[in-house]
């Protein structure tokens, strides 16, 4: 789950090292009113961050008023990556890095979805077939059998089969052992985002949607057709008022789903 205080402090940090080229902030105290203006921040805030990235060695203080920051070779290895170089950015391309850092931590977390949704498609299709799992002792097995599992088709045929049982009344999607759809609820959202509330979630999903960095699409299971009365009537027998049911003005019962989220990853380049 991302740390929203570290992430704040992180883009702080490449703004400032899109605005100092050397690496090196003499007088900060005096530039301090500068930078905040720059990035629309309060100077109590930058200087909360600067704290932050301290605590995080990403920057040191050698001398009273003097800020040297971590190169970008270090900031690479406290992320634990592996870099051969880096290019800078011109600081009036960092003003919404913040918004692009969390669409990609958005993007992680769902990749990863897709990643353990394909794993359990391959292993599901390989179980129909009626061939054995082989031991774990066994890796290259494994890796042979799976080469053989179309994992489009073997995805496709889980999430028909979800959408289906959604499809009947008895089903409760809340009460899945799995949900073979790689996306985030609001609440999702938020905690991914290391934050809590549904709300919160709401509000990052509007704003990455409103600059095209996410693609929000609804997600609506037909159930059956059924008048105002025989709704009402679901509500207190069927359903148990789980609103996630709705009924529509042309007659329609539909179960909503957690909508299907997608990163639009060509528009995280500048």
């Amino acid at each position: 789950m991302l740390n929203n205080r570290d992430l704040k402090a992180m883009t702080v940090l490449y703004q400032l090292k899109a605005l100092f080229v050397g690496g090196v902030i003499q007088d900060f105290g005096q530039q301090a009113q500068h930078i905040a203006a720059t990035y629309g921040y309060s100077i109590s805030k930058l200087r909360s961050y600067v704290a932050v990235l301290c605590q995080m060695g990403l920057l040191t203080k050698p001398r009273r008023g003097t800020l040297v920051l971590a190169s970008s070779r270090r900031i690479a290895a406290h992320h634990s990556l592996q870099v051969r170089g880096f290019h800078r950015l011109p600081s009036t391309q960092l003003t919404d890095l913040e918004t692009r850092l969390r669409a990609l931590a958005l993007a992680e977390n769902i990749d990863r979805q897709q990643y353990a949704l394909e794993q359990k498609a391959i292993t599901a299709t390989l179980v129909s077939r009626g061939i054995p799992m082989p031991a774990h002792q066994q890796p290259q097995r494994l890796n042979h059998l799976k080469k053989t599992v179309q994992v489009a088709e073997a995805v496709g045929a889980l999430q028909t089969r979800f959408t289906q049982e959604v499809a009947t009344l008895a089903f409760d999607s809340r009460k899945a052992d799995f949900n073979p759809f790689a996306t985030l609820s609001r609440k999702g959202i938020a905690r991914a985002l290391g934050r809590h509330s549904k709300a919160t979630g709401l509000r990052y999903a509007k704003l990455l949607t409103k600059v095209q960095l996410l693609t929000d699409e609804p997600r609506r299971v037909f159930v059956c057709d059924a008048t105002k009365q025989e709704y009402s009537l679901m509500q207190e027998g069927l359903f148990g008022f789980d609103y996630s049911f709705r009924h529509t003005r042309t007659g329609k019962v539909e179960k909503w789903l957690s909508n299907l989220l997608t990163v639009n990853k060509q528009n995280l380049l500048y």
